[in-house]
């Protein structure tokens, strides 16, 4: 699934991609050598050194692969490799403020995370999804605030929501609500409801990729805007109130 979003040169493809990563497992290239030359080896190992490729511009790239296919073409003398949840490489890579993170180097589908977007993703968030709406938030973690806000978005920014949500079978609601989790920043997101039986292991998260990245593209003025999954276990707190953006009859 993210080897086919990563591939996706679109902005909505890009976003889907991002989404996808929290979740994601990925192989880590190490600097052993595979028992033969041009073979690829998946071992675990607690303790892992691994491969730093570099961009080009003198910034540091942590090379990830979605298989040992795309991390040979990449390394085609032979590779050993680790799986690690793609969070855990994430946070490493923060560590460097310009450090970035390649999904499949090498390949048509390669993916290059710039150092703000690696930031964004170790923390548990997608830039253009508000914390907790991805994969690998949790609607029940921590305290949050839900409310209707006072002020409604601009109009070409609430033209640009209707209109990516439209485009989603799947969506019957969206809304504008407060969504202060004590992250900071400005609390106004977008709460997006699928409807009931909605695959939100693969469909859905590539739906949200798709509609934050069309918001993007049509309109600059949205630069900011956050997006947040109203997952089965938010239960009906978002069936009502807010200011209603989009509704499809049900």
């Amino acid at each position: 699934m993210l080897a086919a979003q990563a591939a996706d040169p679109t902005p909505e493809g890009r976003g889907a991609a991002l989404v996808a990563l929290l979740d994601a497992e990925l192989l880590l290239v190490t600097p052993d050598a595979p028992a033969e030359p041009g073979t690829g080896e998946v071992v675990a190992l607690d303790v892992v050194s691994m491969v730093m490729a570099e961009d080009g511009g003198g910034h540091a790239v942590v090379p990830t692969f979605t298989g040992l296919d795309a991390a040979l073409a990449w390394q085609p003398d032979g590779v050993v490799c680790t799986p690690k949840p793609a969070l855990e490489l994430l946070r490493i890579a923060a560590a460097d403020p310009e450090g970035k993170v390649g999904v499949d180097l090498g390949s048509p589908g390669e993916l290059v995370l710039e150092p703000q977007e690696v930031a964004a993703l170790a923390e548990g968030s997608v830039p253009g999804v508000a914390p907790g709406a991805g994969p690998a938030g949790g609607a029940g973690a921590g305290q949050v605030l839900v409310a209707t806000p006072s002020e409604p978005l601009p109009e070409e920014v609430a033209d640009a929501v209707r209109a990516a949500v439209a485009t989603e079978p799947d969506v019957v609601r969206a809304a504008l609500f407060v969504v202060d989790q004590g992250t900071g920043g400005d609390p106004r997101s977008v709460v997006v409801q699928f409807a009931p039986g909605s695959d939100f292991a693969e469909a859905v998260p590539a739906a949200m990729g798709r509609i934050v990245g069309a918001v993007a593209a049509r309109t600059d003025a949205a630069a900011g805007l956050t997006f947040t999954l109203a997952t089965p276990e938010w239960g009906d707190a978002f069936a009502e109130g807010g200011i209603e953006l989009f509704s499809r009859p049900r």
